[in-house]
């Protein structure tokens, strides 16, 4: 019989088969510093090593992670110790990520910063980081995820702002207002003066400082705009990509977008809702815009039988996501534009899925106990297209 330790070897040296250095396509995860050098984890730093070539922070490069002391306090200690992990191991990082809704230390969010205030701190904020990395680590990160969920977040405003007036509630009582817009959306709505400004864009005004400010910073690294509800065609991903779509033709400096198909099974027959012609359609017209594509935060959540997220609760659940998996690798595989695939998080025993979802997990491409799941197959076996189809 073989040994956990053999078993993994043979399946990472079929992961490796999928790239080269003359073919580059990145395989990934999130990474979790103490994991990867615990005496105790021995199987998770050898996965990450072995399995992957590319990495994800999964909260510390986060505002709060990285600036969450106060203004002109910056602390990289945890962020860089991932950083110095995946640097000695070969990898390169996704750098996760600089504007986002949440995250958002005390300091800033009770600052009470007037519209002209938020847009320096947003600036020096971006700035810092990127060259913090850039200088620190040169090489290393491969792209940014300059801004996370912006179109969600105002669409969600949007559509509650819509329902309350619908009911004849107040819609600017703080009370009623369960989806707020993000602190950011203030840029640009007042001048030093304090006078409105009559152009005023609460979505894209800030999506706009942080784009160009980030090319400022870094004229070579990746750019990305990440966001989810963009796994197929719907009136999600159409509104995802008609933002986007919107701020490239303007000449706001993206190179990229971030899926990042965090996707549910409730059921067996959910799996059509990931076909390969529905996933496949939605990442061709991004690629028409000449924009890079990652799938950046894959997980397929299904129901278990257990609390912790390690038993599905049926073989034929188990087969579904299998499938589900297979999808997302084979159109990535045939998507030239497609350049990465990285999971968030890459073992039952560390998926921050159970905590947030009842009774559900079993997410991700290996068990608690790292054992490949047939999730792992499929996933190999669809990236293994990319050499047939794409190059």
């Amino acid at each position: 019989m073989l040994s956990m330790k053999r078993i993994i070897v043979v399946f990472c040296l079929l992961f490796a088969s999928v790239y080269s250095d003359q073919d580059p396509f990145y395989l990934g995860s999130t990474l979790y510093a103490p994991y990867m050098t615990s005496p105790t984890e021995p199987l998770y730093s050898l996965v990450m090593q072995r399995e992957f070539n590319i990495a994800v922070a999964e909260n510390e490069m986060k505002f709060s992670g990285v600036h969450g002391g106060g203004q002109t306090i910056y602390d990289f200690s945890r962020a860089d110790a991932i950083a110095t992990l995946a640097m000695q191991n070969g990898m390169k990082m996704r750098g996760h990520t600089l504007v986002w809704h949440h995250a958002i230390p005390s300091w800033l969010s009770q600052g009470n910063y007037t519209s002209v205030q938020l847009a320096q701190i947003l600036v020096d904020h971006i700035t810092t980081v990127i060259q913090h990395y850039s200088q620190k680590y040169p090489g290393l990160i491969l792209a940014w995820d300059v801004v996370n969920e912006a179109y969600n977040v105002e669409r969600g405003y949007l559509n509650e702002q819509a329902a309350l007036i619908a009911a004849g509630k107040d819609p600017t009582d703080p009370a009623n207002i369960k989806s707020p817009r993000t602190i950011w959306s203030k840029i640009g709505q007042f001048d030093a003066a304090g006078n409105p400004i009559s152009t005023w864009d609460p979505l894209r005004d800030y999506v706009r400082l942080a784009f160009r400010t980030a090319r400022a910073a870094d004229p070579n690294v990746k750019l990305f705009y990440n966001d989810y509800s963009n796994e197929g065609i719907s009136t999600g991903s159409t509104g995802n990509y008609n933002f986007v779509k919107g701020l490239v033709g303007e000449g706001v400096p993206i190179d990229g977008v971030g899926m990042q198909y965090h996707l549910l099974l409730n059921k067996p027959t959910d799996v059509n809702n990931y076909s390969q012609s529905t996933l496949l359609s939605n990442l061709q017209r991004y690629a028409a815009l000449g924009l890079d594509i990652h799938i950046t935060e894959l997980d397929v959540r299904i129901p278990t039988s257990d609390a912790t997220g390690f038993i599905p609760t049926t073989p034929d659940l188990l087969a579904a996501q299998t499938q589900v998996f297979a999808n997302v690798a084979a159109t990535c595989a045939q998507t030239p534009a497609c350049k990465a695939l990285l999971c968030w998080g890459f073992t039952y025993a560390h998926s921050w899925i159970p905590a947030s979802f009842a009774f559900f997990g079993a997410a991700t491409p290996f068990d608690q106990n790292y054992v490949p799941t047939p999730g792992y197959l499929a996933l190999q076996k669809g990236l293994l297209l990319r050499k047939k189809c794409c190059f």
